[in-house]
């Protein structure tokens, strides 16, 4: 305990002692523990500690203690005894612990030593703690209609007209006190809650934890200190000095000097409000509740952060820092497998709940599952409007819009194995290529069937640069020999390109043909931009704002492979080598703002 007047540390010790008789408690062999005063150096560290008066400390253990607000009075716990003898035992032979305060007078000694009303010889009363108005004294009890073990209690406390005046003592609640131990209360001057327990979830043995602002009891929430302030070993007694940047807390973790050691630390930022996400766990068609099933919480990069089960009322919940980008991932038997995402960005600090509740869908045995992606960086495209038609039946099996992670996963409750699927699966986005592919799949196996492992169904975005017939996976534009004339079979390709032109206004593009090195360079290259000019024609008749497009012969300049063949250099590259550099490329060079300068040597482009 910190003296907030003196700054004087007072704290508990069975150290060992010269000068004094000292004597040894059975359960370990060491002595019992007695209250102390020290002072600190300028690094923390404690120095100069003594015990308290004689009259504060007994034969038996005696601590912790807290000052009252006041300065006049001080509060500690002490075994129960009488007259310095170890006295009355509970009717389970057990010592219990009772709570005593006592005056301080103007030399500092504590006087007037007595028991506060509420102390009982059936039951532990101890650990002491204020409210920064000294109205209220937080305290550690074991007595009858608790939660289980020892519970924080809270009781009211003012100046009576004799001495203090106490009221009834009145439990925490359940988002404070659990089915275990809940010990070492402190408050700090903002009415944040300090306890240790070990029935939270946490890292191991006692833990010390947070309520912030204790009065806001409708919105209480016990919140992990995390490490280092916590360990797999017992932490408790955790306090903080006046301008708390600095404190201490009690722990025996390894690496200390004995069993139970004072660690101290630095505060590097304050402490937040909780937040927690939760929900219910449910069937996704009866909204049946659906318990036991294993709820998994992951970072961004796939790390398990924490895992629990959904509890008989189908209910889960987790602790979750601000800032952050998190994954649910829910599995169940006879489920699909169900993967939510979401992020606790720009949640305000008031904020203290996300509510999510998970709707499991059953497994009949087969289901199709398709993942839209962008097609240049693999992340999961949210809102894309995705349709899958049975081209046999005309049935529309999916028609909807992806969630942020990009999927949609569907039953298939009329089918068996050995059916044979004929889909038609368009997928469309805004600011993106669209795509229209067919599913031909006969039903192996039972289980999902993943469409974008059979079909390429990742869109490309619609951006200065991206060749639109490779992302259209378009077919070559051919034309006969040593003519640019615009057949049959090349319209259908070119119609393509005004179809997309016509939905995007603003869009404009560069019709580049290319050539094999086969031919001379110039006869090439007058081909191909005579090619280019005849089927970029083609579409300015056919597209708003015709001046958007333009078409530009590159011959055999940029070559894809080493298959080269001008002058003295000669080729043994294989026909499909060489096809590989005759294509058509339709390249986005301005969409809405975004513009790419383009070297255009042609001695014809946009129509001149």
């Amino acid at each position: 305990y910190a003296d907030p007047n003196t700054g004087e540390i007072y704290m508990v010790s069975n150290r060992k002692f010269n000068g004094l008789t000292q004597r040894f408690w059975s359960g370990n062999n060491t002595p019992f523990l007695d209250m102390y005063k020290a002072k600190l150096s300028f690094d923390n560290e404690i120095v100069d500690e003594k015990l308290v008066s004689e009259k504060a400390n007994t034969n038996f253990h005696d601590g912790p203690l807290a000052f009252h607000p006041d300065g006049h009075k001080v509060f500690f716990t002490r075994n129960n005894f009488v007259k310095k003898r170890k006295g009355r035992y509970d009717d389970k032979g057990i010592q219990n612990l009772k709570l005593y305060y006592a005056d301080i007078d103007k030399e500092g000694k504590w006087i007037n030593i007595r028991e506060v009303p509420f102390n009982n010889q059936a039951y532990s009363v101890g650990h002491p703690a204020f409210s920064k108005d000294g109205q209220t004294m937080y305290f550690s009890s074991d007595m009858p209609g608790g939660y289980g073990g020892s519970d924080i209690y809270e009781v009211a406390i003012s100046e009576g007209i004799v001495d203090m005046a106490f009221g009834t003592p009145v439990n925490m609640g359940g988002a404070i006190n659990t089915e275990g131990q809940e010990m070492f209360p402190w408050t700090d001057a903002s009415s944040n809650l300090f306890f240790a327990s070990d029935g939270h979830p946490g890292f191991g043995g006692l833990d010390n934890y947070v309520v912030l602002n204790v009065l806001d009891k409708k919105n209480a929430t016990a919140m992990n200190l995390g490490e280092p302030i916590n360990s797999n070993q017992d932490d408790f007694a955790f306090i903080m000095s006046n301008t708390q940047n600095t404190g201490y807390v009690s722990s025996n973790r390894m690496g200390g000097k004995g069993d139970d050691d004072m660690y101290s630390f630095k505060m590097l930022e304050p402490f937040k409000k909780i937040l927690r996400i939760e929900g219910v766990v449910a069937d996704n068609k009866s909204n049946a509740i659906v318990p036991g099933a294993s709820v998994n919480l992951m970072d961004e990069t796939g790390n398990l952060v924490a895992s629990m089960v959904s509890d008989e009322n189908g209910k889960y919940s987790f602790p979750v820092d601000r800032e952050l980008n998190y994954k649910i991932i829910t599995q169940k038997e006879k489920y699909f497998d169900n993967n939510e995402t979401f992020s606790t960005k720009g949640i305000s600090d008031d904020i203290s709940q996300i509510k999510r509740d998970i709707l499991l869908l059953k497994d009949p045995g087969l289901g199709i599952y398709a993942l839209v992606t962008d097609k240049r960086s693999g992340q999961p495209l949210e809102n894309v409007k995705l349709k899958i038609v049975d081209l046999t039946s005309g049935l529309v099996i999916i028609d909807g819009s992806t969630p942020i992670t990009g999927d949609i996963l569907k039953p298939l409750v009329d089918n068996k194995i050995g059916d044979c699927l004929n889909y038609q699966i368009t997928a469309v986005k805004e600011g993106y290529l669209g795509k229209s592919v067919k599913l031909n799949y006969c039903i192996e196996k039972s289980g999902l069937i993943n469409i974008h492992q059979k079909l390429d169904i990742a869109l490309s975005k619609l951006e200065v640069g991206l060749n639109l017939a490779k992302a259209m996976d378009m077919r070559p534009i051919y034309f006969d020999l040593n003519k640019s004339t615009i057949r049959k079979d090349a319209r259908v390709e070119l119609d393509k390109i005004v179809k997309i032109m016509n939905d995007y206004p603003n869009m404009e593009v560069e019709l580049g043909s290319h050539t094999d090195c086969r031919g001379s360079y110039l006869y090439n290259e007058k081909l191909s931009d005579s090619r280019a000019k005849s089927s970029a024609a083609y579409i300015r008749s056919k597209i708003t704002n015709p001046e958007r497009i333009y078409g530009k012969g590159y011959g055999e300049s940029v070559l894809l492979n080493d298959c080269g063949c001008e002058g003295k250099l000669k080729s043994n590259c294989s026909e499909e080598e060489h096809e590989l550099n005759r294509r058509t490329e339709f390249n986005i060079v301005k969409i809405g703002d975004e513009v790419m300068r383009v070297i255009d040597a042609s001695t014809n482009t946009l129509g001149n």
